[in-house]
């Protein structure tokens, strides 16, 4: 068993990875602990903290029953909630409930920008690192 600081540290790696790839631009829950071999618990309990680290942002996707089709990205579902709401993909009426609402996080632009720099930096000490340790012949 993986104890919260190595859980801990594969997300923040995993999340570097993402955000370094210049496509992903957000994620499910699920998809983390599914590539990582977690459990749901300590991946949310960490992604929730990235949240108030401001390195994610929490939304909720409300999702059709039928169709799966995405109804509404939203920071609040409660407006939903108990509620029924046109579907415009399959024509009908849907029952909102919390099965059809999914928490979605979305990566920060900040800490993508926050990353690039560093890995910029990081380049640059790395390069001058090399260029000292060169042996130089005259």
């Amino acid at each position: 068993m993986q104890n919260k600081y190595e859980i801990n540290s594969k997300i923040d790696s995993y999340i570097e990875r993402l955000s370094n790839s210049g496509i992903i631009k957000s994620f499910y829950p699920n998809a983390i602990t599914k590539a990582l071999d977690i459990p749901l618990t300590p991946t949310l309990e960490r992604l929730n903290r990235l949240v108030e680290d401001e390195v994610l942002e929490l939304k909720f996707e409300i999702r059709c029953h039928e169709g799966s089709h995405v109804i509404d990205i939203l920071n609040d579902y409660s407006k939903y909630l108990d509620k029924e709401v046109y579907c415009i993909y399959c024509g009908e009426y849907v029952y909102i409930d919390m099965s059809n609402i999914s928490p979605i996080y979305y990566i920060r632009e900040e800490y993508k920008e926050y990353l690039k720099k560093k890995n910029k930096m990081n380049i640059e000490r790395h390069k001058e690192i090399y260029l000292k340790e060169l042996p130089i012949t005259v």
